[in-house]
């Protein structure tokens, strides 16, 4: 059984506690569901990535939690698949919804990296914002070509006394 497959089966194990627990519907559901979609994204499993992410999207809707930083995350990863699946103009309608909500809650003053590189991929420069260097410039590539360059350490958290 491959890594990939074991997650899966971990992931799919807390989506059935999680319901058990909290409903269908809860946030804590959809979290799972977002994870399990951009697994399956970076395995490439697109149809079920998308599947995964659009269940998430429906709960958030659902429960009035589509205004956050994991909502555009997950509308960025589901223009991604419909970019790659060659149908542009549903990438640019998730692309766009992204943006919206990432100005919309304050997020484009605090990254303008992120929102110029949202705003590369809507103007049809996509491969400018790839080669951006910004963090959803390294996201795309990382998420289209899943390569680890560098392993990086955290440092622990230091807890005041």
């Amino acid at each position: 059984m491959s890594n990939h497959d074991r997650a899966m089966g971990c992931y799919q194990e807390a989506l059935q506690i999680r319901m058990l627990l909290y409903g269908d519907y809860d946030d804590r559901v959809a979290s799972i569901l977002q994870n399990m979609g951009i697994m399956e994204f970076r395995s490439k499993n697109l149809v079920k990535a998308r599947e995964f992410l659009e269940e998430f999207m429906r709960i958030r809707k659902m429960n009035h939690t589509d205004e956050s930083a994991d909502y555009v995350n997950v509308l960025f990863i589901i223009g991604n698949i419909h970019k790659i699946q060659g149908n542009d103009g549903k990438a640019r309608e998730n692309w766009a919804e992204a943006y919206a909500i990432f100005n919309g809650i304050g997020l484009a003053e605090q990254n303008p990296q992120i929102a110029k590189v949202l705003t590369n991929l809507l103007s049809g420069d996509d491969q400018k914002s790839k080669k951006s260097g910004g963090v959803f410039g390294r996201l795309t590539n990382g998420l289209s070509g899943e390569k680890v360059l560098k392993a990086t350490k955290k440092k622990p958290m230091k807890i005041a006394p």
